[in-house]
């Protein structure tokens, strides 16, 4: 039965969610959640495949890859989204911020400056003599 599936806390009350969905999940409903299951379990392989096809590519430069995820907020996947852009020769960008500008990855550092505004609340102003 679909209330069977629940998990975590919802399976303390599977008796309230068996009341919720009886008579309301028929054939229709589940020939529905059926194709949506089956469209999840292809993307599931289409991006397992992909992964592998990834990680085979980017094997040679692992060194690369193991440099960039030291960088803060750099994960391996965004390691190797950066290399699949601007890739690993380095000598085509003039200076140091053109590879930024290319990858747009690393977000630039902007500081805000924040003032405090120092109005009078409005029931506290006194009408002038």
């Amino acid at each position: 039965m679909l209330a069977d599936l629940a998990k975590g806390r919802l399976r303390k009350k599977i008796p309230e969610l068996q009341d919720a969905l009886a008579g309301r999940f028929n054939d229709h409903h589940a020939l529905m959640c059926g194709a949506m299951l089956a469209r999840i379990d292809h993307a599931d392989t289409t991006i397992a495949a992909l992964t592998e096809r990834i990680e085979a590519l980017l094997d040679p430069h692992q060194a690369a890859v193991t440099l960039l995820v030291t960088i803060p907020g750099v994960s391996q996947r965004t390691a190797q989204v950066i290399l699949a852009e601007i890739g690993t020769d380095m000598s085509r960008f003039p200076h140091r911020r053109a590879s930024r500008v290319v990858g747009r990855h690393v977000p630039r550092q902007q500081r805000v400056r924040r003032q405090a505004r120092l109005r009078p609340h409005p029931t506290r102003l006194q009408m002038a003599p």
